[in-house]
């Protein structure tokens, strides 16, 4: 099914399931799975899990359990949109719904998606809200990639964004070399509303290679 591309990992029980991008003719989704704490895999004999037809770029899933809907989430980037999926096992994914298209920036590819809940203390009161994240690249404030973000409700089926269709809020830093960064996931821990990014930097374009 071609090469193995970005995705991530969830514990279930005792297993570890990871979720990638199979880069072959066309981009499909895969899983494998894990019974020694992540040292070894093996393909699930289903493979592919998800698959499209009408999008060349359909790539980078993101699964997470959501307490809220007792089930899993999966996003994913489908062309200048991301696309949420739903499942009680790993295996059988349900669409829900879709989100980005007029919202933020479209100057470069849509990518790597994530989909996590965060605590914020307004007016001495704690409101839970869920930060959608997508990556683009290029079409960064700096040239290059860059993370954009957007803050609203997610019931488990659809995002709903709390700002307007036009509002671009950026979570980027020109870092000393390169002109972005691209790919943070985050790290979550469930019912802690924390979440730890993890980047990459971007040196694709000439001229931006570090000089360590």
């Amino acid at each position: 099914m071609g090469a193995q591309h970005l995705g991530s990992c969830v514990t279930n029980g005792n297993e570890v399931v990871a979720f990638y991008t199979s880069a072959g003719h066309h981009q499909t989704q895969s899983m494998a799975v894990s019974k020694d704490g992540g040292r070894t895999f093996k393909k699930y004999s289903g493979n592919p899990i998800l698959t499209t037809s009408d999008i060349a770029d359909f790539r980078d899933p993101k699964a997470f359990w959501n307490e809220d809907i007792k089930a899993w989430n999966l996003i994913l980037a489908a062309g200048q949109e991301m696309r949420i999926y739903s499942s009680k096992d790993l295996k059988d994914w349900k669409y829900e719904s879709s989100f980005g298209k007029e919202y933020g920036n479209h100057s470069g590819v849509w990518e790597c998606p994530d989909l996590f809940k965060m605590e914020e203390l307004k007016n001495g009161k704690v409101e839970e809200k869920w930060v959608l994240i997508c990556n683009i690249n290029p079409g960064g404030p700096f040239g290059g990639s860059a993370t954009q973000y957007f803050v609203g409700q997610f019931d488990g089926h659809k995002f709903t964004c709390e700002s307007m269709p036009k509002v671009t809020k950026w979570r980027t830093r020109q870092p000393p070399h390169g002109t972005g960064m691209d790919v943070k996931l985050a790290v979550c821990q469930p019912g802690a509303h924390q979440a730890v990014p993890l980047g990459q930097l971007d040196t694709s374009r000439p001229g931006t290679v570090p000089s360590w």
